[in-house]
């Protein structure tokens, strides 16, 4: 892996790098295309990616009308593979505001599905350990790295931008 800086503020950098670099990965790695990526704006609302929002990038009665399970389960993977990516690098990262974001928001698309709390969280616990498989692979992980790296140096990238340092 790359030399990391160790401010407080790098720090925080690099583990939202990462952390949209595992959202990004996984979306592609599912076929998902890819939107533009950002670490300038700290602010959610400005990132445009489905996965900071998943909620606002669907609506429920119209999923409920299709095969929820397949979209659903899609969404809320990408949603949860952020977390799973940062928690490579550092593992305490769970406890990060925008983690904890992630897996509301994981929580929140399974409910769609799921009324119990317990069916959720079995679901979630799933969900993420299958995005901890998947990024075990090294393959997986240097795409991720790569992605992250890219992020740092130029902290925007195009879905096209992604892709291509996706396809090396």
């Amino acid at each position: 892996m790359a030399r990391i800086k160790t401010s407080l503020t790098d720090k925080a950098r690099t583990d939202a790098a990462f952390r949209e670099a595992g959202h990004a990965v996984m979306a592609w790695n599912r076929g998902i295309l890819l939107e533009p990526i950002t670490l300038k704006s700290k602010r959610i609302k400005y990132r445009q990616n489905a996965w900071n929002n998943p909620l606002e990038a669907i609506d429920p009665d119209w999923v409920k009308t299709i095969r929820p399970e397949k979209l659903i389960d899609l969404l809320a993977l990408v949603s949860l593979a952020g977390p799973a990516a940062g928690r490579r690098i550092e593992p305490a990262g769970s406890r990060d505001p925008v983690c904890r974001e992630r897996l509301e928001n994981a929580d929140k698309l399974l409910a769609i599905l799921y009324e119990s709390s317990q069916q959720r969280q079995v679901h979630c616990q799933r969900l993420e350990a299958e995005a901890d498989r998947m990024f075990k692979q090294a393959a997986i992980w240097e795409k991720i790295d790569r992605l992250a790296m890219n992020l740092l140096e130029h902290g925007s990238l195009s879905g096209k931008q992604a892709d291509k340092i996706l396809e090396k």
